[in-house]
């Protein structure tokens, strides 16, 4: 029999199975980000031992057998006062300092109340909710 021919006689896959299926493949999700996220730990923890170790010998950058590091670094902000912050964006214009994201809370608060935020409107997301059905 062809593989189009053992196609065609497959019994389509049924709801429920398609719903078992999908929370598996939810909990083996759920298995394998919690193992990565130990080894992200393990990796965090390396990176502050050999920053550690380069610092006190004064380098910057080194090798083993099979990779090479090297220390860089990199200013960030960090906003100590928030009222002077958004002071200094209102008066300089500095809008181009902000991340361009809406926060869905705040826009469904002020949407519920009745309030028409200009240039925005609402969208509506589809997803599917997954729970283990208990016995």
């Amino acid at each position: 029999m062809t593989a189009l021919a053992a196609l065609a006689t497959q019994q389509p896959q049924k709801l429920g199975d398609k719903i078992d299926s999908l929370y598996q493949l939810v909990q083996d999700k759920k298995a394998v980000d919690a193992e990565s996220k130990a080894i992200g730990e393990e990796i965090r923890n390396l990176e502050h031992d050999l920053q550690d170790l380069m610092d006190g010998v004064g380098i910057t950058s080194a090798k083993g057998l099979s990779a090479s590091v090297s220390l860089t670094e990199q200013t960030v902000p960090k906003i100590d006062d928030w009222d002077l912050f958004w002071d200094y964006i209102k008066s300089e214009d500095a809008s181009y300092m902000i991340q361009r994201r809406v926060t869905a809370s705040a826009f469904n608060d002020l949407l519920k109340a009745g309030v028409e935020v200009p240039g925005v409107s609402p969208a509506t997301i589809r997803k599917v909710n997954k729970r283990k059905v208990t016995k």
